[in-house]
């Protein structure tokens, strides 16, 4: 951070020992700007920095008075909110996740800009929420608890009866500090009126790039993703230590696929501000025990839990069986049963029922509300939890840390809070330190420093400053009562800072499309300033030009699923790693996680599947909005899916929900996200979408009954891993409706929007029913079997269902067709074969003929590789 250093000499200058204090954005700020101030000489000693709720928090200190957290006061808002009377307050969206945040931002909003009564004529929300507010302060007063805004009050007041001392004999604060009027009534209380302004001058881009010259490269990518792997590569051929660099990124989906990378390629990454608690393995868990309570305590929802790998259970192979045998369903007082002593027992099943019997009686306690509850739960995370990976330790820690925040209520599960809690926060993954890549956003990143920085995604819109819209309260309301308008922070601003302090080489990195999207995206007119002033090159990553890919240790051996969780195999890592050069296509294969997509395209063309899945490159195409529709494809499938997730999830649960009414509320929230067309045309695909919907409705067999929908698997970090004759791979995916039969078995149920031409066709190259039975029969109860599995298309009334039988052999048959084909992805050559046209005799796969090949185009297969391929794709 830069300064006028004049200025903020002359006032740290004078006699050492004098105090002075300076209001800084934050303590951080403050003490930062101090500590550049050392480094050019500037005598600091005896000036304190604070941010004014760090100052009022220091002045109070003697008060035995608790002071909340955001977080803290959201749940004691939630908390009231529950219990109010009022009707305008008692409304379900009152109820909801967001509401009580949404409610104290207000609140807080109104107390700290209008000091006098706010008027609420005409306005009858506004008087209800302001009369909550009230109750809310003389609640939290009672009980010794403090807000912002009230410790503001409560050091006014103190100071107003000379209570407490000034802090200081002078006073000053930066021009980009900006106080609300309360905070402004505190400021000048303390300081007489008498306090300095160090102004903090804007800076253009002139002298930015004149100090940037001859130390920044400019890089261009084809794609987002491959700005990842440009970075990766250039750190490779640097060959420096990773805590020499620097890694800024423009928003948190840049650090979560940064961190992802680096766990792909053996490279430490320290994610600061860190990684979304709902992507660990630890929130899934948590997530499956809820569903579990809710189920009424039903087994078939338990037994998936004990698959998660962190969740610590003694012989849960056993304990599966044992809920099978003894037909528990659901009850909680059921599972006695598993725990209960047996003639036969061996001394080891003896030793496992009576660690059944604390883990169940844990369970209980830790879900069902009351106020052991948080004890309860927090016992269990320390017990039952097993952190395998510092990951996972990281993710267990701030969930404990997150828990100890809540304040447990009756007859409300505090469970119910943490997810909602877990769900919206992010943990680390690590400090920086020796050896480790470090990354953070814009305002994280370190403002000083001798290594390399790279910045990452500067296209136009990372760097637009996004406004930010009350819920309550019009944008003319607010002006009318005195308040600001609600804008998110500048990251145009936050990296200018950022790059004005940076001491060392800078690397500008912007995508030139967004595979997302399929967009042009062009470059920040920031980016583009620099580019022009310094006087640089811009360096281009295409796809035929293509650097070397880093050099990576072997990666750790993973644990191969024997047939009960007990009997998995445990493969011991060893001392040292053999380098090797990535991608080793074996070790690639059982690292990798497989969808049923990217099986179906090596069946099509592994040369394809080389370049899409092991060398991540993604062809930018052309976007054509269609006039005759609204929604594309993708976004008209999803509204599909979402509306019968809804649907079929209420009909498991034993309801009947309205499905227009479903469609309707799932429409409404497209038209929010989705570019906007004439009404017309909107209506007319919602009643198309209507059209496939009551085809899935109607198509439902009344005998069969839904035991899920969207049964998700291998979402987390690893996959699902299954067998497939030598080989162990790890796949993902989600089944959008799994039928329980009369017969006791199970149909796997694929929606399909499009045409099924293709899949009639070539049955041949697909091969999601296969996978998704193998996923289903490994997640389900042991012995369950599934007996059908295929596609439901839902576009025209006369074509609708294709079902394949799983037999012992069918799937024998596919497994075998499909270790065949990782057999031949994993030769010397086997990626390098194009358009093969495959044909399976039950014993090997084999290329079609050279006029098959040929006239590839015959199959319909759209490719957007044949730019690289060289021949007609």
């Amino acid at each position: 951070m830069e300064s006028n250093w004049e200025n903020l000499d002359a006032f740290v200058g004078g006699r050492p020992l004098r105090r002075r204090l300076l209001l800084a954005l934050s303590r951080s700020v403050g003490r930062r700007l101090l500590a550049q101030c050392a480094r050019r000489g500037v005598l600091v000693v005896g000036v304190e920095a604070h941010s004014l709720f760090t100052l009022a928090l220091e002045l109070c200190g003697g008060e035995k008075l608790r002071f909340l957290t955001r977080l803290q006061t959201e749940e004691e808002v939630a908390w009231l909110l529950s219990r109010t009377e009022d009707p305008l307050l008692a409304r379900p969206a009152f109820r909801t996740p967001g509401a009580a945040g949404a409610v104290w931002r207000l609140l807080e909003e109104l107390e700290l800009h209008c000091c006098e009564p706010v008027p609420t004529e005409d306005q009858p929300l506004l008087r209800s929420l302001l009369s909550f507010g009230a109750t809310l302060r003389k609640e939290l007063a009672e009980r010794g608890l403090l807000t912002r805004p009230a410790l503001y009050r409560l050091a006014l007041e103190k100071l107003e009866r000379d209570e407490i001392g000034v802090p200081a004999q002078q006073y000053a604060r930066l021009s980009t500090v900006e106080l609300t009027p309360l905070e402004e009534q505190l400021w000048q209380r303390l300081t007489g009126g008498a306090a300095e302004v160090i102004p903090v001058p804007e800076r253009d881009v002139v002298p930015l790039a004149e100090g940037l010259k001859g130390r920044c490269r400019f890089v261009r990518c084809r794609g987002r993703e491959n700005e990842l792997r440009w970075l990766f590569a250039d750190l490779a051929r640097r060959g420096e230590p990773l805590d020499r660099s620097v890694v800024a990124v423009t928003g948190p989906d840049y650090g979560l696929s940064l961190w992802r990378e680096g766990l792909r390629l053996g490279v430490p990454v320290a994610v600061d501000g860190g990684i979304p608690l709902r992507h660990s393995a630890l929130f899934g868990l948590l997530e499956g025990l809820s569903d579990w309570r809710e189920s009424g305590y039903e087994a078939e929802r338990f037994l998936p839990l004990l698959s998660c790998a962190g969740f610590r259970v003694a012989g849960k192979g056993r304990l599966q069986k044992e809920l099978r045998r003894r037909k528990i369903c659901w009850q909680k007082e059921r599972y006695a049963l598993v725990w209960a002593p047996q003639e036969d027992d061996t001394e080891e099943l003896t030793a496992l029922r009576r660690d059944w019997e604390d883990l169940v009686a844990r369970l209980f306690a830790a879900l069902e509300p009351g106020t052991g509850q948080k004890e309860a739960l927090r016992t269990l995370l320390l017990e039952r939890w097993q952190t395998t990976s510092r990951e996972s330790a990281a993710a267990g820690l701030h969930t404990r840390s997150l828990l100890e925040q809540l304040e447990p209520q009756p007859e409300r599960s505090i469970l119910e809070e943490l997810l909602r809690v877990v769900g919206d926060s992010r943990y680390l993954t690590g400090s920086p330190g020796g050896n480790i890549l470090y990354c953070g956003s814009l305002e994280q990143c370190p403002t000083a420093g001798t290594g390399t920085l790279y910045v990452l995604g500067l296209d136009q819109s990372s760097l637009e400053e996004r406004p930010a819209y009350s819920p309550f309260l019009s944008r003319e309301e607010r002006r009318a009562l005195g308040l600001p308008e609600r804008t998110g922070t500048s990251p145009w601003a936050a990296l200018e800072r950022l790059l004005s302090g940076w001491e060392g080489e800078v690397v500008l990195i912007r995508p030139d499309f967004t595979v997302a999207e399929l967009q042009e995206q062009p470059p920040a007119p920031f980016y583009e300033e620099l580019l022009a002033l310094c006087g640089g090159t811009e360096e281009f990553f295409g796809f035929p030009d293509m650097p070397p890919l880093p050099t990576a240790a072997a990666p750790a051996p993973v644990p191969t699923s024997g047939d009960s969780p007990e009997e998995a195999e445990v493969v011991e890592e060893p001392e040292e790693h053999d380098e090797v050069t990535f991608p080793d296509l074996r070790a690639w294969v059982e690292r990798h996680v497989f969808s049923a997509t990217a099986l179906e395209r090596a069946l099509e063309c592994p040369y394809r599947f080389y370049l899409e899945y092991v060398l991540n490159l993604r062809q930018p195409q052309p976007v054509r909005r269609p006039l005759e529709r609204w929604l594309e494809p993708g976004p008209f499938g999803t509204l599909v899916h979402q509306v019968l997730e809804d649907y079929f999830g209420a009909v498991k649960d034993g309801t009947v929900l309205d499905p227009r009414a479903l469609l309707e509320e799932r429409a409404a929230e497209l038209r929010t996200t989705e570019p906007p067309a004439p009404p017309e045309r909107m209506a007319a695909d919602v009643e198309r979408a209507w059209l496939y919907i009551e085809r899935a409705i109607g198509d439902f067999d009344p005998a069969h009954q839904v035991a899920g929908t969207e049964y998700a698997f291998g979402q987390e970090d690893g996959g699902l891993p299954i067998r497939i004759g030598k080989y162990t791979i790890h796949i993902q995916g989600s089944i959008d409706r799994l039928d329980r039969l009369p017969d006791g078995t199970y149909a796997v149920v694929d929606y399909k929007t499009g045409d099924s031409k293709k899949y009639r066709d070539h049955p041949q190259r697909y091969v999601q029913p296969l996978l998704y039975t193998l996923a289903a029969q490994a997640l389900l109860v042991e012995g369950a079997r599934v007996s059908q599995a295929g596609y439901l298309f839902l576009k025209s009334e006369e074509d609708r269902e294709l079902v394949y039988p799983q037999t012992e052999e069918s799937l024998r048959d596919g497994v075998n067709k499909l270790e065949a084909l990782l057999d031949w992805l994993c030769a010397p050559e086997g990626c390098r074969t194009k358009h093969p046209c495959f044909t399976w005799d039950g014993t090997a796969l084999e290329p079609g003929s050279d006029k098959e090949r040929a006239d590839h185009r015959a199959c319909g297969t759209f490719c957007p590789y044949r730019e690289l391929c060289g021949e007609e794709g």
